[in-house]
């Protein structure tokens, strides 16, 4: 019954196919649902940004990293983006006393940007108009000074 045993095997094998066709199909679909659209970052100059900005800024930007001692470093204590009017602030910008729109913000950070960054998070009495202040290429500055600046950008 060779006959019986060719069938056999080619039922396996398309089987064994359908199976990788339905299991990368489904690989397919979950990851492009989870891939960022850096392509809808930094496209305005709206000082809100958008869910894709957001998504870059959390995962990425100010994405949580473990120390050697085992403990998970959160960049922005949690701090949700949503909706919050957020200025950007590059130390190696001279131009704008270092404040840069969202666009040049998102221009000098992507696709890739491995300096010194940081966010300063506003109370609502310091500038009134802003949430907070997200800096590069500052590995070291002064928090009250940057509001000043702002206060003074604002005016």
């Amino acid at each position: 019954m060779p006959y019986l045993q060719n069938v056999s095997t080619y039922a396996e094998k398309m089987i064994k196919l359908t199976t990788f066709i339905l299991l990368f199909s489904l690989m397919t679909f979950i990851s492009i649902g989870q891939t960022l659209n850096l392509d809808s970052c930094g496209i305005d100059s709206n000082p809100i940004l958008n869910k894709f900005e957001i998504a870059f800024i959390d995962s990425v930007f100010f994405a949580p990293i473990e120390l050697k001692n085992g403990d998970i470093h959160d960049f922005t204590n949690g701090y949700d983006f949503k909706d919050k009017r957020l200025a950007f602030f590059d130390c190696a910008d001279v131009t704008n006393n270092g404040f840069v729109t969202k666009e040049e913000f998102f221009k000098k950070i992507i696709p890739e940007y491995h300096g010194p960054h940081g966010i300063t998070i506003l109370k609502e009495e310091e500038t009134g108009s802003y949430d907070a202040i997200i800096t590069i290429n500052c590995k070291m500055i002064n928090e009250n000074q940057l509001i000043e600046k702002l206060k003074e950008n604002l005016k």
